[in-house]
């Protein structure tokens, strides 16, 4: 049997298996990030406990900060950082997380599931083929301050080379 390419397919592939590769700087710009958001996270502070689950009721806003990072605000100024156990690829800052919970009453918590979905869900705006994007899981939830999370933005711009 003959396996045989066209030369646009060849480039696509290329293409493909060029992008899933990182150079040695952008690797190194990765460490760099992770090792900066673990000691800003590691500082002596008065919200060191992490929590499993914060209620329905505790969070009001929802903001990603990278494909791994999800910063839950809530009432007078309370803040919790959420490090996904695992990259979450399409999740980007205007993604819409469907968190798919037993009742309306019930707690986000540690390893529940989401799909990333786009902001708007139509027909003509959607990843294309595919409706959805990943499912991912969420990790503990550790309370941070705000010097802290100017200081994990940070962390995360220079790890993008921003």
């Amino acid at each position: 049997m003959r396996l045989s390419l066209s030369g646009g397919t060849l480039v696509l592939l290329w293409l493909f298996l060029s992008g899933c590769a990182a150079t040695p700087a952008q690797q190194q710009r990765e460490a760099d990030k992770s090792q900066a958001i673990e000691a800003i996270l590691t500082e002596a502070s008065e919200f060191s406990e992490t929590e499993r689950c914060l209620g329905p009721n505790e969070f009001r806003d929802v903001r990603i900060l990278d494909d791994q990072h999800i910063l839950f605000t809530g009432r007078r100024g309370k803040m919790w950082l959420n490090t996904l156990p695992m990259r979450c690829p399409d999740l980007r800052r205007n993604s819409v997380l469907r968190v798919e919970r037993l009742s309306v009453l019930s707690s986000l918590c540690h390893l529940d599931s989401f799909e990333v979905h786009d902001w708007f869900d139509s027909p003509w705006y959607r990843r294309w083929p595919w409706a959805t994007g990943a499912r991912c899981s969420l990790g503990a939830f550790q309370p941070v301050n705000e010097v802290q999370v100017q200081a994990l933005q940070d962390a995360i711009k220079a790890g993008r080379g921003g």
